[in-house]
């Protein structure tokens, strides 16, 4: 054999014994010191696959909390920090947001806040801003001088919500926030019938489910596995606005128009507004289209299915319950309609639904007021045929607080629970 092989043959197989003896050496400490064997790379891999997790997971708290895209205005368009829903719950949660009474509802119940203070007092809203908007000044003052109660009204009501909406809302406000001592439900028959909503895909639901999770974190594995994936599917969603706002500002900067035919950026999968520069006018009626697309959805919105209707009612005769055993006096209101929207309801619900309400009311000794097909409402009080302009709406507070007047009892105890 050759010399100089057999000297490196030696070498090598030193070499390889002292290897095999270090690699021994290694394990045998590993065991003892109950460390993972492997290959030296991966927990590198695994710091950066948690730092990479971490800086998501943070980037995405920093988006769902802090909503950096809040204030930025992009011309018909809802950007998701500009939730219209979670807006007003956020500011309704503050403990430093002072109130005593609130108005729940749909979107009929909102207009009745909103239009008569830009009417009255002149406030000036559009129909981004009017979504942050959360006074009731003229409805609170008529209030105020016809019972004589030091009533301070919040708008908690939210368009395009069902009745279960309204529960889960009422829930984790007396929970996590500022109980009312007073509360005005504004009812219409769309929130108990509507199955061209899925409950879980509801505007508060939705709210709740993606953006207000952490209330009420848990500290076990499974749930915070849950919480991060939520939080992931959160940062995927959002990430989208970004991709608007760079677009807004790209068009803004080559003098291109943002909403044009065939340019600027696609709207098919936002929410398009009549223009977020547009006026809110309480009292101009709206465009022909509008009523006739309002009266289709009514349509769909009407069909009767057992299923949704029971659970809704159940769900209105737990807000009922919930109320009743926090002893804040709950006033019920059937709001006024047209002729035109009450003749779309499924024939006989009318009376189902009267006897059904009337059942729960006198079970849970709320107050109701009826002015589903008052007649002291006329066409010209209304904006199309389901939702009242500015000065019917200041009719209906001004009906609704003479009437509360007649109603010495009413009055006693709305006056008890304010003094609390």
């Amino acid at each position: 054999m050759d010399c100089t092989y057999a000297i490196w043959l030696s070498h090598t197989e030193a070499g390889m014994k002292s290897l095999k003896t270090i690699q021994d050496e290694w394990e045998e400490h590993a065991l003892s010191h109950e460390i993972l064997v492997g290959s030296v790379s991966k927990p590198f891999y695994y710091s950066v696959f948690l730092l990479i997790l971490f800086l998501l997971v943070s980037f995405d708290i920093f988006l769902g909390f802090a909503k950096p895209l809040k204030h930025v205005h992009v011309a018909g368009t809802m950007l998701k920090d500009q939730d219209i829903v979670g807006c007003r719950i956020e500011q309704l949660f503050d403990k430093s947001s002072h109130f005593n009474t609130i108005v729940l509802g749909d979107s009929t119940a909102d207009d009745i806040c909103v239009f008569p203070d830009v009417l009255r007092n002149g406030i000036g809203l559009n129909s981004y801003s009017r979504y942050y908007y959360l006074d009731c000044i003229v409805g609170e003052s008529i209030i105020k001088k016809n019972l004589s109660l030091p009533v301070s009204l919040k708008n908690s009501s939210f368009g395009g919500s069902l009745v279960s909406d309204h529960l889960l809302f009422l829930q984790k406000l007396c929970i996590h926030g500022n109980p009312p001592k007073i509360a005005f439900i504004m009812v219409v028959p769309r929130p108990f019938l509507d199955t061209t909503i899925d409950t879980k895909i509801s505007p508060v639901q939705c709210y709740f489910d993606n953006r207000f999770k952490t209330i009420e974190m848990k500290a076990d594995i499974p749930y915070l596995i849950d919480s991060c994936l939520s939080k992931f599917s959160n940062f995927y969603r959002t990430r989208s606005d970004y991709a608007t706002v760079c677009s807004a500002f790209g068009c803004s900067l080559f003098n291109r128009s943002v909403n044009g035919n065939g340019h600027g950026i696609s709207q098919r999968n936002k929410l398009s507004l009549a223009g977020s520069e547009e006026r809110v006018n309480p009292n101009v009626s709206a465009r022909p289209d509008w009523i006739l697309e309002e009266t289709e959805h009514y349509k769909r919105a009407y069909a009767f299915e057992s299923k949704t209707y029971d659970k809704q009612l159940n769900s209105f005769g737990t807000i009922l319950t919930l109320l009743k055993e926090r002893n804040i006096p709950t006033i019920l209101v059937k709001m006024p309609l047209t002729e035109d929207n009450l003749k779309l309801l499924p024939d006989g619900f009318k009376k189902k639904f009267e006897k059904d309400l009337y059942s729960l009311v006198s079970k849970h000794g709320a107050y109701l007021f009826d002015f589903q097909e008052d007649k002291r409402f006329k066409k010209s009080d209304f904006l199309d045929n389901v939702h009242l302009n500015g000065n019917g709406a200041i009719k209906f507070w001004q009906v609704l607080a003479n009437q509360m007047k007649e109603d010495s009892s009413l009055c006693a105890n709305l006056a008890q629970s304010l003094n609390k």
